[in-house]
């Protein structure tokens, strides 16, 4: 994958979960503590990637402001099997309202 093409995906997160990722293309960042998640966020950020997908027990390293700075990447947290915490469900709606005004597609019982 060339570096700085817009478009690209990024997976950080444990290695165990991630590694299946890179068969499928994706560019993936290891990390084992949040030094290392801080220092792959730069990484993604410094590449240009459009997507990234972010472990949640990572996400939190982002700051609000840094979720508003820029419009890429576009990090969203997906939890692994062993969190019983969901932040995914709650992080969607708010990127849904901040897109189109409403969470009406991620209503249940419709």
């Amino acid at each position: 994958m060339s570096e700085g093409k817009r478009g690209e995906i990024a997976i950080i997160g444990d290695f165990d979960i991630i590694l299946i990722f890179k068969f499928l293309g994706i560019e993936v960042y290891p990390v084992r503590n949040e030094k290392e998640a801080r220092q792959a966020i730069s990484e993604v950020k410094a590449k240009n990637f459009q997507l990234c997908f972010l472990q949640q027990d990572y996400y939190s390293l982002l700051v609000e402001k840094e979720k508003k700075k820029e419009p890429w990447p576009v990090f969203i947290p997906f939890r692994d099997y062993r969190q019983a915490e969901d932040l995914v469900e709650a992080e969607l709606k708010r990127m849904m309202i901040k897109a189109i005004g409403s969470d009406t597609l991620l209503r249940k019982g419709r």
